[in-house]
């Protein structure tokens, strides 16, 4: 019996020092935060079993049955997690591409992201990959924090009708034909996050709307944006002179990145000082860098995880060894119960307050875009801060335009707005219909 306990403790030992080594060596010190919990957890540990070892055998032959029982739950847990969503997520993704391969007489592009990045590098010059703000935002290192992507160059989107989308990014890294910019006045400025960035299809809601108003359209959105990302990009990149603002509020997330946009300091400097700017137009040099690193960082190490099989299998048994699956799901539901939408509905006021006075200052138009989310029409208990975002923004005279009610709401089966009618950003038939109701809305001057 202490046999056992000694080759448990002396494991825990080669946990400790593995925990020290990724801290103190691997990552110097600038990850001591996220290990802290680790040291913790493993010294308890170690302490427990201490002293479980000098106890009585019954108790000894109680404790272990106890730990090994939690043991084998949270590998079990993990091997399901591991294997079962890939093989529910595998079906579905078949019956989805032979719909389109029905309906398009195309094959389902099955590339990841960098895979097409790899293979457009061999016919194009400048190729990028969409990287947000919301990849920096928890670092405060950065002396920068990029509001936008690489400009003039091919930037891949994502997939989840069949095809990469992809656009030759603006002068800014924005997704605008480069020429919009030139003209004298702009008729609508559009904020938001993936939903107005066009995520996942050529034709978002900026195109249908130049499309079908013959106005002059700027589309400042970018996926991974919060409310106060999104008043940050328009004091830094906003055009001399545009008549309308149209923020797009995106029901399911818009809230929680505002939390975490709370904790960037220089972000916090916007919501401050007004006349705060990192005068980033200026800048798009030392930005590039900073996109290209995080790019190069992310491209190793999607490349290193999916090399070969072999590689693929051990990275896979590791991550189950770690109870990778396990912890993940274990601090999203911590994050889900500890985070309240509701705590934070004084700052997203605040926020709203900062744009709409902005946009004062300009002489423009203020219009606040509701936009539902999939689990609105797939779970029964759906909970949203909707009555309550809707209160603020009417108490301040701001135009609330209601997509749910407008157009999800009338429709026999809402989650068909959706692509494939699974939780996938909207299709972009739904774009149109969205820049449709804007264009017949908002009445021009």
């Amino acid at each position: 019996m202490n046999v056992l306990f000694k080759i448990i403790i002396s494991l825990i030992l080669i946990l400790i020092s593995y925990i020290f080594y990724k801290d103190v060596i691997i990552y110097e010190g600038t990850q001591r935060i996220y290990y802290y919990k680790y040291y913790i957890i493993s010294l308890l540990l170690l302490i427990t079993f201490l002293i479980v070892i000098r106890l009585n055998i019954n108790i000894k032959i109680y404790f272990l049955i106890v730990f090994f029982s939690f043991l084998f739950s949270f590998y079990s847990l993990e091997i399901y997690l591991t294997f079962i969503p890939d093989v529910k997520k595998s079906f579905e993704q078949k019956k989805i591409q032979d719909t389109y391969f029905q309906n398009t007489g195309k094959k389902w592009d099955t590339r990841d992201r960098f895979e097409i990045f790899e293979d457009y590098k061999l016919k194009h010059k400048n190729v990028q990959v969409t990287i947000g703000a919301n990849s920096f935002i928890n670092d405060n290192n950065l002396n920068i924090l990029p509001l936008s992507g690489k400009p003039n160059v091919l930037t891949i989107n994502c997939n989840e009708n069949g095809y990469y989308s992809s656009y030759i990014s603006d002068r800014y890294g924005f997704n605008n034909p480069n020429d919009e910019w030139n003209k004298k006045e702009i008729d609508f400025l559009l904020l938001g996050d993936s939903y107005t960035h066009g995520a996942c299809v050529n034709n978002g809601i900026a195109e249908s709307l130049r499309a079908l108003s013959k106005k002059n359209v700027i589309n400042l959105g970018y996926h991974g944006n919060g409310p106060l990302v999104e008043y940050a990009t328009l004091r830094e990149y906003h055009p001399p002179n545009f008549k309308n603002v149209i923020l797009f509020y995106f029901e399911n997330n818009d809230i929680y990145e505002l939390s975490t946009e709370l904790n960037n300091k220089i972000i916090k400097k916007y919501l401050i000082d007004k006349n705060f700017t990192q005068k980033l137009k200026s800048k798009q040099k030392e930005i590039n860098i900073i996109l290209d690193n995080k790019l190069l960082s992310e491209y190793n190490k999607i490349r290193k995880n999916s090399s070969d099989f072999t590689s693929d299998t051990k990275n896979k048994l590791i991550k189950i060894i770690k109870l990778f699956k396990t912890r993940s799901l274990l601090k999203n539901l911590t994050v889900a119960a500890l985070f309240n939408e509701q705590n934070y509905l004084y700052e997203f006021s605040k926020s709203i307050d900062k744009i709409h006075a902005f946009t004062k200052t300009q002489n423009s138009n203020f219009y606040f875009v509701y936009l539902p989310a999939f689990n609105r029409y797939s779970e029964k208990e759906f909970k949203s801060s909707y009555l309550e975002v809707k209160k603020i923004v009417e108490t301040k005279n701001i135009p609330f335009i209601d997509i749910h009610r407008e157009i999800f709401f009338k429709h026999k089966n809402p989650k068909k707005l959706f692509a494939y009618s699974i939780e996938n950003h909207y299709s972009e038939e739904t774009y149109f219909k969205i820049a449709d109701l804007l264009n017949r809305f908002i009445k021009y001057d």
